[in-house]
């Protein structure tokens, strides 16, 4: 039994040891004939896909989201100063202080405000808006580092509301300019100041939209950038960056809902800012001359409405019309009058006030602009006239408060 046994044991051995055997020889078998199969030519490989070229003058400013919010911030803050302002009250202001005090007493001849600006040049030119240094006796600015200097005015723009003020210092970390022509809503926003003092804030949100015309503390601004970024009083002459850190905007104005408390909820309001193209066009001249010298005629306008039209029986229901020509102004001189209706300028139709500005402000001072416009004779008859103004130097004082819109 025990020989019988051990031959089935080898007998089994040996049946594995020809299987492996077989095993290998198929495996190189199929690798010959494998190497000996003609095979079809290789396809090339498939090339990634090229983005298009997109020329310079095509690109965008960068709109996305960054890495992280805090890399622009932390880039930015640096640029970003604190202006403190001591300013004399004006005299009518002090009039109208003293009618309303119960008793007669001593009131303050000067008073203080705050905010902000960004460095634009490492030699310490600093940009900020006209309304934070009207008026100012003493400047102070304040470095993001805590370092202090003196402030000085280089220049003013009323009708832009912007200023720019030098510190003596150097090396000074600045901030690049971006494009605002080329904004669209929906874009994101940083505004970076000081809103109610606290210096070095930032607040974060989107373009809302473009070109916006708003009146707000005495003034008519044009072609503004809306945004709901939170900006505060104090965030004044601050910018407004882009996710790249450029600036695009200086933060100007706020629009209250004013059934709130003011001081409640400021930060939820709409901010606006100036597009930052519309400082470069002046910032040469502003600094060179200390203002800006714009062509002026004297005329204030409005859109015709539905109501002018039955009121005034006019002969057509849209366009510009002359409410008021100022005393002494080329307008007035030449012979325009109030109830103009304006139809051409410079052989151009113009159906807006924006267009009239646009076209009038296409010239130097002292440059012919010539209008056409629809005027009602003695008889009633709307006859159209050809008046040729003469631009003059826009006086400061014709930035008046009215609603109008002047030119």
């Amino acid at each position: 039994m025990k020989h019988k046994k051990d031959g089935r044991v080898l007998l089994i051995v040996l049946i594995v040891i020809l299987a492996l055997l077989l095993g290998v020889a198929g495996l190189k078998m199929r690798g010959f004939l494998a190497s000996n199969v003609e095979r079809p030519p290789a396809k090339p490989p498939t090339a990634s896909v090229v983005p298009r070229q997109v020329p310079a003058e095509e690109t965008r400013p960068i709109s996305g989201i960054p890495p992280s919010f805090a890399d622009v911030a932390e880039a930015v803050i640096p640029s970003v100063v604190n202006i403190n302002v001591v300013s004399q009250v004006p005299e009518e202001e002090q009039e109208e202080i003293l009618r309303r005090l119960p008793f007669p007493m001593l009131i303050p001849r000067e008073k203080t405000g705050l905010g902000s600006g960004v460095i634009v040049r490492s030699d310490g030119m600093i940009l900020t808006n006209e309304h934070v240094i009207k008026d100012a006796k003493k400047i102070k600015v304040t470095l993001s580092d805590e370092r202090e200097f003196t402030g000085k005015v280089l220049g003013k723009d009323r009708e832009l509301d912007v200023a720019v003020i030098e510190i003596d210092a150097s090396d000074l970390p600045t901030a690049a300019l971006g494009d605002s022509s080329r904004l669209r809503p929906g874009e994101w926003a940083l505004a970076v100041g000081s809103p109610l003092g606290l210096e070095s804030s930032v607040s974060l949100g989107v373009i809302s939209a473009l070109g916006r015309p708003i009146h707000v503390g005495g003034r008519n601004y044009r072609n503004l950038i809306q945004t709901d970024a939170a900006i505060s009083p104090g965030n004044s002459g601050g910018p407004l960056v882009n996710s790249a850190g450029e600036i695009i905007g200086i933060n100007t104005a706020i629009q209250l809902n004013m059934s709130e408390p003011v001081m409640g909820a400021v930060a939820a309001r709409i901010g606006f800012a100036v597009p930052i193209n519309a400082i470069e066009e002046i910032l040469d001249e502003l600094i060179r001359t200390g203002k800006v010298v714009r062509p002026w005629v004297g005329i204030k306008m409005t859109m015709i409405t539905e109501e002018d039209v039955r009121r005034w029986e006019l002969p057509q229901k849209e366009g510009v019309i002359i409410e008021q020509v100022m005393t002494d102004s080329p307008a007035k001189r030449a012979g325009l009058f109030p109830g103009d209706i304006i139809l051409k300028v410079d052989g151009k139709p113009a159906k807006k006030t924006e267009e009239v500005q646009q076209i009038v402000r296409s010239h130097e001072k002292g440059e012919v602009v010539t209008f056409e416009v629809n005027r009602e004779s003695a008889g009633g008859y709307w006859r159209t006239r050809t008046v040729k103004v003469k631009t003059s130097e826009m006086p400061e004082d014709a930035i008046a408060p009215e609603r109008w819109e002047g030119e």
